[in-house]
């Protein structure tokens, strides 16, 4: 990532925290303290089986991104 485009990532970061701050809103909303363990039941699964097909699949996974990797890589050189 350049220096510009991480400097620009970096001002709308804080841009964007900035207009959070600033404009409290309040919320007619009511959240159920159930919520969270809903939340729970559904994404501890989710992320067990998402981190279990990438143990499984390590080698296959690597691969992949070293090819796309290689791709941007192969592209940027040429245009140089």
């Amino acid at each position: 990532m350049t220096r510009f485009v991480a400097r620009k990532t970096m001002l709308a970061g804080l841009a964007t925290l900035v207009v959070m701050l600033v404009e409290v809103v309040p919320a007619y909303a009511y959240v159920d303290p159930n919520l969270g363990n809903a939340i729970f039941q559904i994404l501890f699964p989710v992320l067990t089986v998402l981190s279990t097909v990438l143990l499984v699949f390590r080698n296959s996974v690597r691969r992949v991104f070293h090819s796309i990797k290689s791709l941007f890589t192969r592209n940027s050189s040429a245009r140089s």
